[in-house]
């Protein structure tokens, strides 16, 4: 039996090097390492499960971390940045794989938000209110 999905953590954490700001605080994107993950997942075959989570140290609002590769729980200090992040990547992706492809990936907003303290530390109104903003994003299609 060969696996259909794999869910996993850290695709905006500071190792993947997605975000990054010049010097106005105008975004840069880096999708290196995220092409090369996802070039390895198509080629085998395998979609994700999209796992909206973490927050990159430039948008971060606090310093609580998880795990040894310290996944930054705190909520974005700017959603309309993290949501322009999320969209520049999900298009970047249906650029590199096609729509297609990409309409058939799985996406879920952060890693277990209901267990609170652990993996999220703001409260359930900045969660929704991350979720909000998250759900609003459209792709070229849906534009």
């Amino acid at each position: 039996m060969r696996a259909e999905y794999i869910r996993f953590h850290g695709i905006f954490c500071d190792d993947m090097m997605i975000y990054n700001e010049d010097a106005s605080g105008a975004a840069v994107y880096n999708f290196q390492y995220f092409d090369e993950l996802f070039d390895y997942l198509m080629k085998k075959k395998i979609r994700p499960i999209f796992e909206i989570s973490f927050t990159p140290t430039l948008l971060k609002s606090g310093e609580v971390t998880v795990f040894g590769w310290k996944g930054n729980i705190t909520p974005p200090r700017d959603y309309k940045k993290y949501a322009q992040m999320v969209k520049a990547t999900i298009l970047h992706a249906a650029g590199r794989y096609g729509m297609d492809e990409v309409e058939n990936w799985k996406f879920e907003i952060w890693n277990e938000p209901s267990l609170y303290q652990l993996f999220w530390r703001g409260d359930f109104s900045q969660y929704m209110a991350l979720y909000e903003i998250l759900s609003r994003i459209r792709t070229v299609r849906s534009e």
